[in-house]
């Protein structure tokens, strides 16, 4: 490549987002050039040795190429696993060097590649059935290989995943955390690999049902499967082509599994609906199990919006916006390209509110569950109705396209306006022919949905019957009233009821002028009414409910053959869906942001491995949030060979385990590309949080509250590497004081010596801050308190120092313990100070 060459495609690509990437063909080969070849480089050839480099204006510059065979292998990658848009550029003429856009896709849109590509992810899904088998490598019990299929009967999805795990499985309960299913089959093992199996759903609540071996035969599976899915165009037809399926056996019998277990074959609506997708869990931030509750980051019982983060960051206008928020949060990104794309869209619409606003109040509201319309088409209950619904959804798309205009942007136009303005070019006929056969004008007069009369004469002839009859009840209105003594400016008017037809409505003051008419028959009153008809209204009625019969009845069949056509329009829907569900989602985030008490700030987000987590006057999203609560913000500092583990100590209710809260709840915000209450934040990719925060047991599971912090505690010591999030909040104090003390140092120390992660570690063993003067890199911090008047004042200030007290018996004096409790309480305090100084003699009296 030379210099010109490439000084022509780096001006191509300026301005690009990150997660486009843009490749130039050379009809041979294909060049990829800067951040683009890099990308491709490490995170997909898993090299980077094979980066060429040159000088352009004396600063070196990398590119790659690529031959035929090994671009597929980057398309389908690209799009099947990063979810990242493509570009690929052609030049026109080999004398020109005028280079033109001859293809793109994106995971939503693959039709200019479906060569290559014969599936792309759909999202992520939210109401799953897994099936999963657990095999150990030949006589090694602490490797083995879990495969899993995840089912959604919703979206019509199968998720597969193929992992290695240890003997606590502890990776699998990862991907159930994420996942969320419903409920987990799987068949016997080994006695075992059963109780490994019965360990980690006796800390989970997902049900388990065991099916027979025979049901997990895979004998026949791909023919099911060839039945079951819902090939693109130009693929071979049968699911042993999809580079999917290359999968192991076991996959296959989690696959026969499923579909015996729901007789997918049995009914004809699953049939050529379903897609395969990969699941991979190392592309998102490790959240364990106990994480969710314990950060307060969904509903659980009785909760109210504000007391958890999904409450505070939904501010969604749609249902598809409301779920994938919930996988956002579920599962937080790694790549910083897409965190820091993220972060430039609510940028934007934490800048511009007038957009902001008239998106959320006007337009996102009024867009329909496109997935529920879905599918209401494939189990065949859709109808006129629904078929309006979509050309709502699509007007409303278009009314968003506009609005999105405004926002001239690169990274609005790849999210959003691009991938807007295909799909709408996709239903244009969809359109047009809704626009021909359905009355609209009808619609909007009347809230019924009929086919236009125009459509056949028989209905014109059945329409002008009803026009007429409608005529006559608007005649007979006028006559009714002077029949039944109504005088000027009393209020009778027709009306039209889903239960009785046509009717007759006076208000309630006005009822007594009819009340002793002998024609007049009541239907009903209500608080501020009455409704009522008579014969004559009653044979119009009955004249119009007839010919509205015939014409339901005559256009049964127009109905029934448009449905069938807008049924092909599924995967549109779904794009549309996704585009839609995200905006609402971006819009969302800017929302909470600048609804908060004080205004979120767009984190700084570098690569991992960075090694600095840096978070000024920090506060937590949901306490703060609370009425009549003014929250103390406070900071934070983490960088590697300087304070990479923190002991927190001082008094109970001083704010230390919020302050472990707030900072693994802002690293999962920024992470989701969220914008976080700080007044500044700067944030390395964290792999994973790990948290040990609460004294709950599990009488019904059989675990004690020191039981289950030592399950959780072993995770913690095995899973995290040097680029997690460690959360440990009062370690130990489910034994006795040494043995507890004994545990929580030892933990510690092995997480500062060995693991090496961020750590945050609150203990109320004031001996642990010894700890800072053997290791570097243990740092002490305290949660400050001061006296008044001999009374308690909590400062909710955490800074540099140690607490040697835990001020326990001040905090029963706070909230009202009996002074004789009291009393001997501080007795009792002294007398074991005492004896920890080794002042008590063996009577129990002081040493002078």
């Amino acid at each position: 490549m030379d210099k010109d060459l490439y000084g022509i495609f780096a001006k191509i690509i300026e301005g690009k987002s990150p997660t486009n990437i843009c490749m130039f063909d050379r009809t041979d080969y294909y060049f990829c050039i800067g951040d683009d070849a890099f990308y491709i480089a490490k995170e997909i050839l898993k090299t980077v040795t094979i980066l060429k480099h040159i000088l352009v204006e004396d600063i070196p510059q990398q590119y790659i190429t690529l031959n035929k065979n090994t671009f597929e292998r980057v398309v389908r990658e690209l799009l099947l696993v990063h979810l990242y848009r493509i570009e690929v550029y052609r030049c026109s003429s080999a004398r020109s060097q005028d280079w033109e856009l001859s293809a793109k896709a994106s995971p939503g849109y693959i039709r200019e590649f479906e060569n290559i590509l014969t599936n792309c992810e759909e999202l992520q899904e939210q109401s799953r059935i897994l099936a999963f088998k657990i095999t150990e490598e030949t006589g090694n019990i602490c490797k083995l290989n879990v495969s899993m299929v995840c089912c959604d009967l919703f979206h019509h999805t199968f998720q597969i995943c193929d992992i290695l795990d240890n003997d606590n499985l502890a990776n699998f309960k990862r991907i159930l955390a994420q996942l969320r299913p419903k409920e987990c089959l799987t068949v016997d093992s080994s006695v075992t690999l059963n109780q490994m199996r019965k360990n980690i759903f006796s800390q989970i609540a997902i049900p388990v049902t065991t099916l027979k071996k025979s049901d997990f035969n895979s004998s026949n599976v791909l023919n099911d499967l060839d039945m079951l899915v819902k090939f693109k165009k130009g693929s071979h037809g049968f699911c042993g082509s999809l580079p999917e399926m290359k999968m192991s056996d076991t996959i296959l019998q989690c696959f026969a599994g499923l579909i015996k277990y729901f007789g997918l074959m049995n009914d004809d609506c699953f049939l050529k609906q379903f897609q395969i997708q990969y699941f991979t869990p190392e592309k998102h931030l490790r959240v364990e199990w106990s994480a969710f509750e314990s950060l307060n980051l969904f509903r659980f019982g009785g909760e109210k919006s504000a007391d958890n983060l999904y409450g505070i960051l939904n501010h969604c206008q749609t249902a598809i916006g409301q779920r994938l928020l919930h996988e956002y949060l579920k599962m937080p990104l790694l790549d910083k390209n897409k965190i820091d794309e993220r972060l430039d869209i609510v940028n934007l619409f934490v800048q511009n509110g007038e957009i902001r606003n008239i998106l959320q109040q006007e337009l996102l509201c009024r867009f329909p569950d496109l997935h529920r319309l879905c599918r209401k088409f494939v189990i065949k209950r859709a109808g006129l109705a629904e078929v309006y619904k979509v050309y709502s959804a699509v007007n409303c798309a278009s009314d968003m396209l506009k609005v999105l205009d405004k926002l001239n942007t690169s990274v609005i136009k790849d999210n959003f306006t691009e991938p807007l303005l295909m799909t709408l070019d996709d239903f244009q006929k969809f359109m047009e022919m809704v626009s021909m056969t359905i009355d609209l004008d009808y619609i909007a007069r009347t809230g019924e949905y009929r086919v236009k009369p125009e459509f056949s004469q028989f209905l014109q002839d059945l329409n002008n019957c009803m026009q007429n009859i409608d005529q006559k009840m608007t005649s007979y209105l006028a006559k009714a009233m002077k029949i039944y003594g109504f005088e000027h400016g009393k209020s009778l008017k027709l009306e039209y009821s889903a239960q009785w037809g046509h009717v007759f409505r006076v208000s309630r003051k006005d009822e007594k002028i009819i009340r002793n008419q002998k024609a007049v028959e009541l239907l009903d009153m209500q608080k501020g009414s009455v409704r009522f008809t008579d014969e004559t209204l009653k044979r119009m009625n009955s004249e119009m409910m007839k010919a509205k019969d015939s014409y339901e009845e005559f256009q049964k069949r127009v109905v029934d053959e448009l449905v069938a056509t807008v049924a092909t329009y599924m995967d549109p829907m779904k794009s549309l869906a996704q585009v839609v569900g995200h905006l609402d989602v971006m819009v969302s985030f800017a929302i909470a942001s600048v609804n908060a008490p004080v205004q979120y700030v767009r984190p700084k987000i570098l690569q991992s491995g960075s090694g600095i987590l840096n978070l000024i006057q920090a506060r937590h999203p949901c306490l703060e949030m609370q009425p009549d609560v003014s929250f103390i913000a406070n900071d934070l500092k983490l960088a590697k060979g300087e304070a990479e583990l923190i002991i927190l100590t001082g008094p109970n209710m001083g704010g230390k385990s919020t302050y472990l809260r707030q900072t693994a709840m802002i690293i999962i915000m920024a992470q989701m590309g969220c914008f976080v209450p700080c007044q500044e934040a700067t944030i390395s990719i964290l792999d994973a949080v790990f948290t040990r925060i609460g004294a709950s047991d599990n009488q019904y599971k059989g675990l004690s509250t020191f039981m289950t912090e030592m399950v959780e505690v072993s995770e913690i010591l095995e899973l995290p590497s040097e680029n997690s999030l460690i959360v440990i909040d009062e370690l130990g104090r489910g034994t006795s004081t040494f043995d507890g003390l004994g545990i929580a140092w030892a933990v510690a120390e092995t997480i500062a010596t060995k693991v090496r992660a961020f750590c945050l570690f609150a203990s109320h063993f004031y001996e642990m801050t010894m700890m800072a003067s053997e290791l570097f890199m243990v740092k002490n911090y305290q949660a400050l308190a001061t006296f008044s008047e001999n009374n308690l004042v909590l400062l909710y200030k955490i800074k540099p120092g140690m607490c040697d007290r835990s001020y326990g018996i001040n905090v029963a004096e706070m909230v009202g313990f009996p002074e004789i409790v009291l009393k001997e309480a501080w007795k009792e305090a002294r007398r074991l100070e005492a004896h920890g100084r080794g002042g008590i003699d063996e009577d129990g009296s002081d040493q002078q």
